[in-house]
């Protein structure tokens, strides 16, 4: 049976319990959320949507899987987006974090990993509320529609390094034209991702990681150094990529292959792509797959002739160069081929 119900915001009483809940998780993985709240009318009070909005049509959330932050967002957006001042109502998001909280932050290996607070508390600071998991995917999504997809990939209970960065600029991810250069410089649309690269770092000659050019951290770089001069706001997406340095020109032509050479960087966001591991099809991606470190997932459409398995997961692995992954030693083959598939 499939859980629904109203929607509902906390009370102080409720936020109290939600804080202190939170708070013990941090040093008790095991601890039970309060589930039971949601229901306590002296922890929860139902939306009063006539108050809200002058659509009276019954406003319910129901429990289920997303496969990703972008998909929770077309779900949500049509249940809340007529609801008066309904983003910056902290009550509303806490109770929905509470009721999704098997999602944005689930039970893995026995234990739940609670992170950073701003994930599951809407505070009321706009800093904080794009990180929010899900107050800040609703408000991207609400204010941009598909021209934010490339920032909501994430799994619901993730928030990937290029999210992290991209949302910090104010300037930038209120400016259309300057999400529609990040959509044209960075997403794979053939393959539903981000491209590869796209967060790379390197090492400079005194040993220190910086970005690579032309990456994200890159793209926030000239953005703020250029807006002195720019009005971004004014022009269109064609115009600020026009004066936007060569080292961005990797980005801007689109691989036309059907195959590329994987690479760890391509999977550093948890992307999962379409591959070809030693010709066989299949699916790949880093994750932690119910543990507590990253590792390699390979989940292929039949069995490979050497692991004698179509599902290949393993934290030992390199790849000493494109399309190349490299097996830990003693495996029973030193490096296999493996490739993304544009089209299948």
């Amino acid at each position: 049976m499939k859980v629904k119900a109203n929607l509902g915001a906390f009370t102080e009483h409720g936020q109290q319990i939600f804080d202190k809940y939170l708070e013990e998780l941090e040093n008790n993985s095991n601890l039970q959320p309060p589930f039971e709240i949601l229901k306590d009318p002296i922890c929860t009070y139902n939306l009063n949507i006539t108050k809200l909005t002058d659509d009276k049509r019954e406003r319910i959330v129901e429990l289920r899987e997303f496969e990703n932050k972008y998909e929770f967002a077309k779900y949500i957006k049509p249940i809340v987006s007529d609801l008066a001042g309904i983003e910056k109502n902290g009550a509303f998001w806490n109770w929905l974090t509470l009721f999704y909280f098997d999602l944005v932050c689930p039970v893995e290996n026995s234990h739940r990993k609670k992170r950073r607070n701003s994930f599951y508390i809407h505070d009321g600071d706009y800093r904080n509320v794009l990180k929010h998991h899900l107050a800040g995917t609703y408000l991207l999504y609400n204010k941009h529609g598909d021209i934010a997809k490339a920032l909501l990939l994430d799994e619901m209970s993730k928030l990937s390094y290029f999210r992290e960065h991209m949302i910090s600029r104010k300037n930038f991810i209120n400016c259309k034209p300057l999400l529609e250069v990040m959509n044209e410089l960075y997403f794979d649309k053939n393959n539903n991702a981000l491209k590869n690269g796209v967060t790379k770092r390197i090492r400079n000659r005194n040993g220190k990681m910086i970005p690579d050019g032309g990456t994200h951290r890159r793209l926030l770089h000239f953005e703020k150094r250029l807006e002195r001069n720019y009005d971004f706001y004014s022009m269109t997406f064609e115009q600020i990529l026009e004066i936007l340095p060569k080292e961005f020109d990797k980005f801007r032509a689109s691989a036309d292959s059907e195959k590329i050479p994987l690479t760890e960087e391509m999977l550093e966001n948890g992307n999962e792509f379409n591959i070809e591991l030693d010709g066989i099809k299949g699916v790949c991606k880093i994750s932690d797959f119910g543990t507590f470190s990253d590792r390699l997932g390979f989940k292929l459409e039949e069995e490979h002739p050497v692991f004698r398995t179509d599902e290949i997961i393993t934290k030992y692995f390199d790849f000493p160069k494109p399309g190349v992954v490299k097996w830990r030693p003693g495996a029973a083959i030193e490096t296999s081929k493996v490739y993304v598939l544009k089209s299948r």
